[in-house]
């Protein structure tokens, strides 16, 4: 293969969409490969490669405008900005006009302004697809796209199918090769041309067959690059996936299947010449052709040439040539986040410097995930019982382990993709061998799979039709009109679960694969320190991982912990509290400078954020008066928090009590016609690094991941840096994808989830038959608000410089969370607690950072106040008094 070649597929791949499989999903800044770019250039070039767009309609941002969401202030404040970063001779007050009156009452654009629009058209390049549409009006893709999906589904299932493709072990090139080598009597004419082609390349190796179909197809060098990315493009779906596979072997678990991106590009430019070919000569084709894309709405154009009086036949002058659509919208995406930042840095100040809240003791602590659902819980737990305070930590607790749960029979990771590799397998067993997997229940699995695979053969599925339907009509009635009660009853069911324990020490050489006890005491340091854990234990700390589960849901994996590979957190949470209660961890913590006092317990659990369930484990026994009195105030914040997110919700009747409104949200997990089991992360906007005590009587609305910081208890800031390198990447990541999935659900997304079918146990496909969707479904992002995270950090404004002056590796990229900042990925904001200012990054890579002195409306709230559960809209960030 030339290096031409090689270096057009390698562009390609680098441009394809990052995926993981279902069970591994992973959030990510969906455009990535623009990281190097500003974040207005990066979207804006995005938007060309992909034919995507960048920003919000104009009609959208109008709305905002009209509701408040926008304010007139940071509109105008954008424009002055705008005006004076490209220099144009234009008045801010005349473009705040032009941009807020309505559409609808603008000029009727003249010849010479449609002509203008049309000679500035962007020229988007196509290639046969388009050519061969444009000349017979046939698509070649409903041609390409049935064998490929069909094929790619076949070779990459785990586990779906009944047989497994045969000589998969070959290959994926290979074994297209072998099975569309042969055709039948009724082929169509592409078929059996594509059986010719390949009948020429099959001899060849994956990489000398790409070089000649390349060849046959004649593209010119200059366009190689271009075409081999559009082409792979139209399939990026099955593309990103394999890049992904390729790169994390570990998420395929057949041994016998190899995901090679480069075999699968043999495959698109096999089927794409069998395409052509089979419907005219390849050699009567002239690429690349052109469709042009216009720049400009002619009617806007219209309405700033009538204010500038513009009556001449002469060019447009550049106050007219630089407000492109894209550049407009950028105006308005600016403002849309100004208004919001405003807001919430005001009420910040308001409640974490003005009112100059202090910290002290509480009776029991509560770890849990940064993850910003989290926050309604915490927020209501502290306000319910005063003697409550909440901490957060990234959900895997510093655990990098893979872990294998005492019915499961494969490990899977349980710590951040790509940042963190794992180091251990930890497993958990039965504490009594005859709890492990009793006979009856062995033997009911082994009935259950028989009849699992028996379903996938020609009689067995007729037979399992007929009596599972008789078998299952009536937990199917239960679940589809009653969720509700068929979630409690399987809530009983469970109840019995036999005692487990984990096996982790290595030294003890019941697993030699585990934690030595220094490893354990270097990660546990790790964790408290970072979360300004030193000296200040409470009788009880609960640590709390957590997960979602729900049935109605695909993307099930992407509602749980994040920290966690998409895995559940309850074992890192069960896991991080034992080792806390070793007395040899403690005693290597206090060398380290973390003294947890003998009285101090650590407690175990999980917090399902789907039906706001809490499970403790290892419970001390008999439970003392006042432990069970703090149990029942952190089941009954959960409740709260099920209320709260309730709201959001069409159909919940808002008169329900507290226990109305946990069961409903019990019942509403397990409700197979549910298409919004929850929203997930879809109101994130916010990450505060920083004591907890300068946010407790904040509102966020659930919408800001709180990650606990101690400034003074980490003068040199190695905590600081630990914390940035994995929160920056991550949080951002999480609100990017929320971002450009809302933005454009057709190109970024994956649409809506009603169509979606799972494909080979490895991604959704819209019906019967249609490429991979990426991204995250319309039902999980419509209630967002697209704006870039904002990164909140309580530390010295001096260390924040000095980081963003440096290259370090805690990440899979050095240097990534500094990237992210200085390319305005992320508005950081720094808190100086010394100076009691805040401060916010401005200017980009050569930036500075600049007092924040705007103020907005902050609004009072009582610790129970009735908007919390009823308003369903966002509400403002404001001050909660007791």
């Amino acid at each position: 293969m030339s290096d031409k070649i090689n270096h057009a597929i390698e562009h390609a791949k680098h441009l394809m969409p990052d995926q993981g499989p279902l069970p591994f999903f992973v959030h990510h800044n969906t455009i990535h490969h623009f990281e190097a770019y500003d974040f207005f250039e990066g979207v804006k070039q995005a938007g060309r490669a992909y034919g995507a767009k960048a920003f919000m309609s104009e009609e959208e941002f109008h709305l905002a405008f009209e509701r408040g969401r926008i304010t007139a202030n940071a509109l105008l404040k954008n424009i002055r900005e705008y005006i004076e970063r490209h220099q144009l001779a234009i008045q801010p007050e005349m473009l705040f006009d032009l941009m807020t009156e309505k559409p609808h009452t603008r000029p009727t654009p003249d010849v010479r302004i449609v002509q203008f629009v049309k000679n500035t058209a962007y020229q988007r390049p196509g290639y046969y697809r388009e050519a061969i549409r444009t000349a017979h009006n046939i698509d070649i893709d409903e041609l390409m796209g049935p064998i490929f999906f069909k094929f790619m589904a076949s070779y990459f299932d785990f586990g779906l199918a009944y047989w497994p493709m045969p000589h998969r072990e070959k290959g994926l090139w290979h074994c297209f090769c072998d099975i569309y080598s042969k055709g039948g009597f009724l082929s169509t004419k592409f078929l059996k041309t594509l059986k010719q082609i390949i009948a020429l390349v099959k001899q060849y190796q994956c990489s000398d067959a790409t070089s000649f179909l390349i060849k046959v197809l004649a593209i010119p060098d200059e366009h190689l690059d271009d075409y081999i990315f559009r082409t792979l493009y139209r399939y990026k779906g099955w593309a990103g996936t394999i890049k992904a596979l390729e790169t994390t072997v570990e998420w395929v678990p057949k041994h016998d299947v190899k995901a090679v991106f480069e075999e699968a590009v043999s495959i698109i430019l096999a089927l794409e010449l069998a395409a052509i070919e089979s419907i005219r000569e390849i050699s009567t084709f002239k690429i690349p052709v052109y469709e042009p894309e216009p720049l400009y709405d002619p009617y806007f154009v219209a309405a700033i040439v009538n204010a500038l009086g513009i009556y001449t036949s002469a060019p447009f002058p550049k106050e007219v040539a630089q407000i492109t659509d894209e550049n407009r919208q950028e105006i308005w995406q600016r403002a849309y986040e100004d208004t919001f930042y405003n807001q919430f840095l005001s009420a910040y100040r308001q409640c974490a410097i003005i009112e100059k809240p202090q910290y002290r003791p509480r009776n029991y602590q509560v770890l849990c995930c940064i993850d910003d659902r989290e926050e309604s819980f915490r927020r209501h737990l502290e306000q319910i019982d005063q003697g409550a305070e909440t901490l957060g930590a990234a959900g895997h607790f510093g655990l990098d382990m893979r872990f294998k749960a005492a019915p499961e029979k494969h490990y899977r990771k349980m710590c951040p993709h790509p940042l963190v590799k794992p180091s251990v397998q930890i497993y958990e067993k039965a504490v009594k061998p005859e709890d492990a997997m009793p006979k009856k229940l062995q033997f009911y699995g082994r009935v259950q799979w028989a009849i699992t695979q028996a379903s996938k053969t020609l009689f067995g599925s007729f037979v399992h039709t007929i009596f599972s339907g008789l078998v299952n009509l009536l937990p199917y009635i239960m679940d589809i009109l009653f969720p509700q009660y068929s979630s409690r009853l399987r809530r009983y069911l469970a109840a019995q679960e036999p005692k487990t324990q984990l096996i982790y020490k290595k030294e003890t050489g019941e697993n030699k694969n585990g934690w030595s006890l220094e490893d354990r005491i270097v990660r546990a340091t790790a964790i408290l320190k970072g979360a300004g854990f030193s000296d200040n234990f409470s009788p009880y700390v609960f640590v709390l991982g957590h997960g979602s589960s729900s049935l109605n849901n695909p993307h099930e994996a992407a509602h749980d912990c994040g920290a966690c590979a998409g895995g559940r957190g309850a074992p890192n949470g069960r896991l991080f509290a034992t080792i806390c209660n070793e007395p040899e961890v403690r005693a290597g913590l206090a060398k380290n400078g973390v003294n947890i006092p003998d009285s101090t317990r650590f407690i175990g659990g999980y917090h399902n954020t789907c039906s706001d369930d809490v499970i403790l484990f290892d419970l001390p026994n008999p439970i003392e008066p006042r432990l069970k009195k703090y149990i029942n105030a952190i089941r009954r914040a959960a409740a709260l928090d099920a209320k709260e997110r309730c709201r959001r919700f069409d159909e919940v009747k808002t008169e329900l009590s507290e226990e109305a409104f946990a069961d409903y949200a019990h019942g509403r997990a397990m409700d197979f016609t549910q298409p919004r089991p929850e929203y997930g992360h879809c109101t994130n906007a916010i990450a505060i690094v920083g004591p907890r005590y300068l946010t407790r009587n904040l509102f966020l609305d659930r919408r800001s991941f709180l990650i606990s910081y101690n400034y003074t208890v980490d003068p040199a800031g190695k905590s600081l840096r630990n914390i940035l390198g994995a929160v920056g990447p991550v949080c951002s990541g999480i609100n990017l994808e929320y971002y450009f999935s809302f933005i454009d659900n057709e190109h970024y997304g994956c649409g809506t989830k009603l169509p979606h079918n799972i494909t080979s146990l490895l991604g959704v496909m819209n019906g019967h038959l249609s490429d991979l969707q990426l991204g995250l479904p319309w039902q999980m992002v419509e209630v967002h608000e697209p704006v870039r995270l904002i990164l909140l950090v309580c530390c010295k404004v001096e260390m924040m410089e000095t980081i963003l002056g440096e290259t370090f590796g805690y990440t899979a990229q050095p240097g990534h969370f500094q990237c992210l900042v200085k390319h305005n990925w992320i508005t950081l904001a720094v808190h100086d607690q010394d100076q009691e200012k805040i401060f916010l990054w401005k200017g980009g890579k050569e930036g500075r950072f600049e007092e924040f002195e705007e103020t907005a409306d902050v609004p009072v709230y009582q610790g129970d106040d009735p908007r919390f559960f009823l308003e369903q809209e966002h509400l403002l960030f404001g001050h909660i008094t007791t």
